[in-house]
């Protein structure tokens, strides 16, 4: 159930029609939601490689894509190398996308773990 708190990507594009997006976990055609026109496009942040119908766009964009466990870990390492702090919210969120049954695994790096309970 959405709620209020958290609008689906078709309701933040009509409200914004020229909304920035940056695309995360993903960087292939088939995958992007059919509301995100390409134009809005002006980032990736991935851990797959690239393969066939890759994103293709117009004018540069920031690409981030390295073969890490998870995507949370190049955002989390982000953050990290520019001296700025994630939300707790926004770590819990990112430490979430990288958690499995066990949290040592590959996917969670300690650098999440730190970023969420700091």
């Amino acid at each position: 159930m959405r709620t209020s708190a958290s609008p689906c990507v078709e309701d933040l594009l009509a409200a914004e029609p020229g909304r920035n997006v940056c695309l995360v976990d993903f960087q292939q055609q088939t995958q992007l939601h059919a509301a995100i026109p390409m134009a809005n496009i002006v980032g990736i942040i991935d851990h797959h490689a690239l393969q066939s119908s890759t994103i293709v766009t117009e004018k540069p964009i920031f690409v981030d894509i390295r073969p890490w466990g998870c995507m949370s870990s190049i955002i989390a390492h982000s953050f990290a190398v520019q001296g700025r702090a994630l939300h707790s919210s926004t770590s819990q969120l990112n430490l979430s996308r990288s958690w499995s049954l066990k949290p040592q695994q590959e996917s969670t790096s300690q650098l999440n773990l730190r970023h969420c309970y700091d």
